[in-house]
């Protein structure tokens, strides 16, 4: 009995100091860093074996890669040991070394995360032929479905969220248009644009993953067996006509109905290369002769709907709207050409026709404003349906501006609509003196605009109406002379009443401040004051011999400036900085202070004497002899006795800012003629 216990007690003692002895060498051989090593001899040999149930993959795929970060580090790229599963991975062919493409060098299986090789596995099914791309389309690239990672220890790429090694499918590239489905438990694609989603394709389209001749040319789009389910005039050009594909589409398919440029096939667009001009040339002719082919415009021959490119004809459609309205002259207008609105190809096949051009290729005609439409502020809301901010509907002077015609809608263009008939001639803040001439005296559009308009407010010459140009006769001149007696009362529309001058104040919108730029200094020129007279307007302006003179009334309610022979050919006016520079008047004559740029708007101060010439202080400013005179002593009043007294105050406003440099000594003595004084004290003769 007590043997045997001696016995189990020295097993025992055996067994913890064997246990002792594995725990200590454990300890202490992980106690040391490890060396780089190669992987049998730190994994099992097995574990590089594809073949082998120890392979590394499959104890990934079984149990995920977060024990593989505890020597190799969390990022994959060496922690610990020091050895990269990310460098051996890229060493041995980047992505194929797990998801296969073996067979092509793509990354596409075969073989497939478990080693899947047949194309009716999940994991392998029609990848080849997307990412490879075939003899209809080119190739597809992975992030067209998936979201490829930049390196394999990217986030969600091993660990995905929930953990089951199935690739996710996120939509990108041609698929991303919000519509496309994958339905994992059926293998299934449904609403992709690869496989019909496109207008006129097949969008009930659902081709099988893992299932072969899921893309033949009518499981996409018609073939030819029923035209009808195309988009747009397909159905009256091969049904009726009998053109094959390739005779519009000769880029990319050939007339056996062969792709001939797969990169133009699936690619996001529709491209048209016409394979003879000649066929479409039959009906559309060589130009835009022969739009109502396919635009319409039977009714009148315009080119404008009816019918739309889809059959349209009532005006309430979008593709119809107003036209025919806008393409045929009416009553109130001339008809505008489409150019007006759209860009007009010279001939069927332009680019940016039939193509419609980047990034939208949907048949909708695209909006590009010209002539009277390009304002820079005219807009087209097609979601509404409505123009705004467009010359033709009120965007001028004077017009209401904030009129946003209905382009489906009838009655648009009624007088009122654009401008203001008579009723109240302040509603819609008519140019000019229109709140007088129609207010307050009475004065009919007719009797202004009597080209235009009659009495009764009935367009009687449209092409001079809603043309650009504001068209001003009178039939009766004594009702424009009653006011304004042949042109020589110009106060009464331009103001002037504090002087009688013509010049404001008031403007003709009734300003009266000489900030306002309408108003400004024009007194202190056409009225004078302390250093000189006043000028004509015609310094400036082109005066009219009588108001109904052309460029009068039918200008911009801006005056134009047309400089006399005092201010100089020179002169130049900056209408935003409000300045004048280069005139005579201030400063530009021989050794006259030439960069002078008074204000106009500014005040007082814009014309003291150093403004424009030395008036002493820096006599080497002045021509000739100044310098020397002046800092001999002889005062400006010497040389110059009519113009400026000893003071120098200007006394002979006739005789200063003239063009001319009067010469008169305070002596009483002496002449000067052609630049040399003569009997004079100081010298005799002497040249300057």
């Amino acid at each position: 009995m007590r043997s045997r216990t001696d016995r189990l007690i020295r097993l025992s003692l055996i067994a913890m100091a064997v246990l002792c002895i594995v725990w200590v060498s454990i300890l202490a051989g992980c106690s040391e860093e490890k060396k780089p090593g190669t992987l049998p001899l730190t994994h099992p040999s097995s574990w590089t074996d594809a073949d082998s149930p120890d392979f590394h993959g499959k104890i990934v795929m079984a149990t995920g890669s977060v024990g593989c970060g505890v020597c190799h580090g969390v990022d994959m790229n060496g922690g610990e040991v020091g050895v990269s599963c990310v460098e051996c991975h890229l060493a041995e062919g980047g992505c194929t070394t797990c998801h296969g493409g073996l067979d092509n060098g793509t990354g596409a299986p075969p073989y497939g995360l478990r080693g899947e090789t047949s194309t009716f596995t999940p994991g392998v099914g029609a990848h080849t032929v997307h990412v490879e791309g075939t003899l209809a389309s080119a190739a597809v690239p992975c992030v067209t479905c998936h979201p490829v990672p930049a390196t394999p220890d990217d986030p969600n790429h091993l660990e995905s969220p929930d953990l089951d090694s199935i690739a996710e499918i996120v939509w990108g590239g041609i698929e991303e248009g919000g519509e496309a489905i994958w339905d994992h438990a059926n293998s299934q694609c449904a609403n992709t644009y690869c496989h019909g989603n496109f207008a006129g394709g097949d969008t009930l389209n659902i081709p099988v993953w893992n299932e072969t001749d899921q893309a033949l040319c009518g499981s996409c789009h018609d073939a030819g067996d029923d035209p009808a389910e195309l988009l747009w005039k397909h159905e009256f050009h091969i049904a009726i006509l009998g053109l094959g594909c390739y005779q519009c589409h000769a880029g990319m398919i050939d007339e056996n109905m062969n792709i001939t440029d797969p990169s133009l096939h699936v690619n996001g667009f529709v491209d048209t290369l016409i394979a003879d001009q000649a066929v479409c040339d039959a009906c559309h002719g060589t130009g835009v002769a022969e739009c109502t082919a396919c635009h319409g415009g039977l009714a009148d021959t315009t080119g404008a709907p009816p019918y739309g490119l889809r059959n349209e004809t009532e005006t309430a459609s979008l593709a119809v709207g107003a036209h025919a309205a806008h393409l045929t002259a009416s009553a109130n207008a001339a008809a505008i050409d489409c150019n007006t609105c759209h860009l007009v190809p010279e001939a069927t096949v332009d680019t940016a026709h039939l193509d419609l051009g980047e990034p939208i290729r949907d048949s909708i005609a695209e909006i590009v404003w010209s002539g009277l439409g390009d304002n820079g502020l005219t807009a087209w809301n097609r979601t509404t349906g409505e123009c705004s901010g467009s010359y033709c509907h009120g965007n001028f002077l004077g017009g209401n501006s904030m009129n946003i015609p209905i382009w489906t809608e009838a009655d648009q263009t009624w007088c009122g609509s654009c401008h203001d008939v008579e009723g109240d001639s302040t509603s819609l803040g008519l140019l000019g003196s229109h709140k007088f001439h129609v207010g307050t005296a009475a004065i009919k559009c007719s009797e202004c605009h009597g080209s235009v308009v009659d009495e009764s407010l009935n367009i009687i010459d449209s092409s001079l109406h809603v043309n650009g140009s504001v068209q001003s006769f009178s039939p009766n001149f004594a009702l424009c002379d009653a006011c304004h007696s042949f042109g020589t009362n110009c106060v009464v529309c331009h103001g002037g009443q504090d002087n009688n001058s013509g010049a404001p104040p008031l403007g003709l919108d009734g300003e009266n401040e000489a900030t306002d730029l309408v108003v400004g200094a024009h007194t202190a020129h056409l009225n004078g004051n302390l250093i000189s007279d006043g000028i004509t307007c015609s310094e400036c302006h082109v005066r009219p011999t009588h108001p109904l003179d052309a460029g009068h009334l039918d200008s911009d309610g801006m005056a134009d400036m047309d400089f006399g022979t005092l201010a100089g050919a020179a002169s130049s006016w900056d209408r935003t900085a409000h300045t004048c520079s280069n005139t005579y008047c201030h400063g530009n004559f021989p050794d006259g202070y030439a960069s002078n740029s008074p204000d106009w708007i500014a005040g007082s101060g814009q014309a003291v004497c150093g403004s424009c010439h030395d008036a002493g202080s820096r006599p080497h400013d002045l021509s000739g002899k100044h310098k020397d005179h002046v800092e001999e002593g002889i005062e400006c009043y010497q040389c110059h006795a009519s113009t400026v007294n000893a003071s120098v105050n200007i006394i002979g406003l006739d005789v200063h800012i003239d063009g001319v440099d009067d010469v008169v000594f305070s002596s009483g003595e002496g002449n000067y003629q052609d630049g040399q004084c003569s009997n004079i004290g100081c010298h005799d003769p002497e040249s300057w």
